[in-house]
């Protein structure tokens, strides 16, 4: 099987022989095209999981804004296992925080929370449908850091929050209870994830 996307490719070899084959066969061919394969991002990975239970140095790779590679699951049974599946990369959680930092959110008390709401859901709306589509528990982090940032601009924004972390992010998740629709996440899991 193989999955290209721009001149990012994922082929998958049922061994790790016939990768190693393949691998040697592409560099070839693209040396004599006068190209080479990428370093770092050429490498041959082992799917880990449940069943594949072998060891080898390589269990994780990242292609298009995801990381595959070994994770918690759950059958429809209740019962857990280790499925080898894509999730929010590092990288991309990375980009998607320095995003929400650039909006300096304590910075603006003079709006009010339904002006930035109407700014950063299509954002935020943009990112679940990307990043949520697998593995929905690697974007609660991204949330959570949001939900931190829209507290500390309840502090700023209300005088008797000045001061009192604890108190504005209960603040937050009566707003988020009130108003579950505003954000995407709030929609989602039916509250703010701090408080």
């Amino acid at each position: 099987m193989f999955e290209r996307y721009a001149d990012d490719a994922v082929c998958h070899c049922v061994t790790e022989r016939l990768a190693r084959e393949l691998k040697q066969a592409l560099e070839i061919r693209f040396d004599q095209c006068g190209l080479k394969l990428h370093p770092e991002k050429t490498k041959v990975v082992y799917c880990k999981d449940s069943r594949r239970k072998g060891e080898y140095p390589q269990i994780e790779f990242d292609f298009l804004g995801y990381c595959f590679r070994p994770r918690l699951a759950i059958d429809p049974k209740g019962q857990h296992f280790t499925s080898f599946i894509p999730g929010v990369s590092a990288k991309s959680m990375l980009k998607m925080r320095e995003r929400i930092r650039t909006w300096r959110l304590g910075d603006h008390a003079l709006l009010n929370l339904e002006d930035i709401r109407r700014f950063i859901n299509p954002i935020l709306k943009g990112w679940w449908q990307y990043y949520g589509r697998f593995y929905k528990s690697a974007m609660f982090r991204l949330f959570k850091y949001l939900d931190e940032r829209l507290a500390a601009y309840l502090r700023r924004k209300y005088r008797n929050l000045f001061g009192h972390k604890g108190q504005s992010l209960r603040k937050l998740n009566e707003i988020a209870k009130t108003h579950p629709s505003w954000l995407i996440h709030w929609k989602i899991y039916g509250r703010a994830m701090v408080g």
